[in-house]
């Protein structure tokens, strides 16, 4: 399943490269997550980004598969070196051997100034509440934060820490991953 999952989603970017901004990956001592961004549309209101995102854990006893979509809305400013992005994501899997998923809304915000000389700090936040999940969730956190080291105009180094969490009424909060992971991203 994973294999299969892991095979659409790079059908899906290599499909749409011509459009693509960025792709990143990291790697956790018992993680993968990969994540698609493609910006498009919008410039009177911000850029709009549509993305897709899959993570693997094998931090619990039974692995665990989360994948999201989303749109965000990207707001750059020229006076400050701050990009904030704001929007949703429907996130879809199995966590704890049960069918789980939910409509999260959140955002991003980096930090990049150019006094930095090519280091930057993010940090993501993204919640579902009980309302708008489905399957055997109650509830979905994602949230973390990222130190990127720019290596050249198309690639950064990005160490971080993250926190998936899925919430079920008949059983214990699952923690999908929470830990440090090192990783890249490439910009097309």
């Amino acid at each position: 399943m994973f294999f299969r999952l892991v095979s659409l989603f790079f059908v899906f970017a290599i499909a749409t490269t011509a459009q693509a901004e960025m792709l990143r990956i990291g790697l956790g001592s018992d993680m993968f997550r990969i994540d698609y961004a493609s910006a498009n549309l919008g410039k009177s209101i911000g850029q709009i980004e549509f993305e897709a995102g899959l993570l693997y854990s094998e931090q619990n006893s039974t692995s665990d598969t989360i994948g999201q979509i989303g749109a965000l809305v990207r707001g750059e400013s020229v006076e400050a070196p701050v990009i904030v992005s704001v929007g949703i994501r429907a996130y879809f899997g199995t966590a704890s051997s049960e069918s789980v998923g939910g409509l999260a809304i959140g955002g991003e915000v980096s930090l990049a100034p150019e006094s930095w000389n090519g280091f930057g700090l993010s940090g993501i936040l993204y919640f579902a509440p009980s309302v708008v999940s489905y399957g055997e969730a109650k509830g979905l956190q994602d949230y973390g934060l990222m130190a990127t080291f720019k290596v050249t105009n198309q690639a950064k180094v990005n160490l971080g820490y993250q926190v998936m969490k899925v919430d079920f009424d008949t059983q214990p909060t699952r923690t999908v991953d929470d830990g440090p992971y090192i990783g890249v991203s490439i910009l097309f």
